[in-house]
């Protein structure tokens, strides 16, 4: 409330509750994750050299929001709609690489089998780092976070992998 610089009536008058504030941080940051995961799965040309900017963005919205989404999975355990709001969430982006994988499959850039295994395994390995990362602090740097996810990323998908 302090930081909103709103007095404590008002503020309840927006959310009653803290699951409240938690649904609409959820919404908040997974518009800025979409727009973020938008610049791989919208990418034209060299699909490997898109994973860049795209974990870019993925890992500076987790900088920015890394306590918040810690509270996000602290809630989940007491507060269900917030759970299944997160998890919505992160399965909208196992939904949308899966029809990137199979477009790549399709257009024969990737060898990968079990496109929405595959996509889900990525996504949640994804989320999970990135909280474990920027939500308790590790300290580590933008460009080894984001050469980490390329890595796994790139290789998972474009380096010999076969049916």
């Amino acid at each position: 409330m302090r930081q909103a610089e709103l007095p404590r009536t008002t503020f309840y008058r927006y959310f009653p509750d803290l699951e409240s504030i938690l649904l609409h941080g959820v919404a908040e940051i997974a518009g800025e994750l979409d727009e973020a995961s938008t610049l791989w799965y919208a990418a034209v040309g060299d699909p490997a050299a898109a994973l860049e900017p795209a974990a870019t963005g993925l890992v500076e919205v987790y900088q920015r929001h890394g306590r918040l989404l810690l509270a996000f999975s602290d809630a989940a355990a007491l507060a269900p709609e917030v759970d299944q709001a997160w998890h919505a969430a992160i399965e909208g982006f196992v939904e949308q690489t899966t029809a990137r994988i199979r477009h790549l499959q399709r257009s024969g850039d990737t060898e990968v089998p079990h496109a929405r295994e595959i996509a889900r395994a990525l996504v949640w390995m994804t989320e999970r780092y990135l909280h474990e990362t920027y939500g308790r602090g590790s300290g580590t740097p933008t460009s080894t976070a984001v050469e980490t996810i390329v890595t796994i990323w790139r290789r998972t998908l474009f380096d010999g992998a076969t049916r």
